[in-house]
């Protein structure tokens, strides 16, 4: 009588561990005791939800290798973390010559205060908008560009 009654814990213990290897498409089946059918609309619904949010995900990534424009990611130090394919093309460092290393390799001595004020905006929590300033590229040429920034708040 009870393997009988925990019969369904078969199907959940399987279609957990296929969710876990990635499988963001399994689904649970709807159980005639009221506890377990409970549980499995509560499993699918997390999967559609991680199903869609993996999606979205996925979109914006491949938008931000896309972009022309140059895209990158730093830390409240100055650190940066990301970088993408325009960044690479514009300063010419590929990401893991760039990532790791502190955004001031990028900036001219006589943009160095510019930079500081900019890092005091996000840290306080404010924007950056289109502020035009001039950057150093990996062979030593100052290019100007125009900076829009942000604090990523998580």
């Amino acid at each position: 009588m009870l393997g009988r009654l925990l019969k369904p814990l078969q199907p959940m213990m399987s279609a957990m561990n296929r969710m876990e290897q990635g499988d963001l498409t399994t689904r649970l089946p709807e159980f005639a005791l009221p506890e377990f059918r409970r549980i499995a609309q509560h499993f699918n619904r997390m999967g559609e939800s991680l199903q869609a949010s993996t999606e979205e995900s996925r979109r914006l990534a491949l938008l931000v290798k896309q972009t022309a424009d140059a895209i990158m990611i730093h830390d409240l130090q100055g650190n940066i973390s990301f970088w993408n394919p325009a960044a690479q093309r514009m300063f010419g460092y590929a990401p893991e010559d760039i990532i790791g290393k502190s955004s001031t390799l990028l900036t001219p001595a006589s943009q160095r205060a510019d930079l500081e004020q900019n890092m005091q905006q996000i840290t306080a929590g404010r924007k950056v908008d289109h502020h035009d300033t001039q950057r150093l590229t990996r062979d030593g040429r100052v290019i100007d560009v125009s900076i829009s920034a942000a604090p990523l708040i998580d």
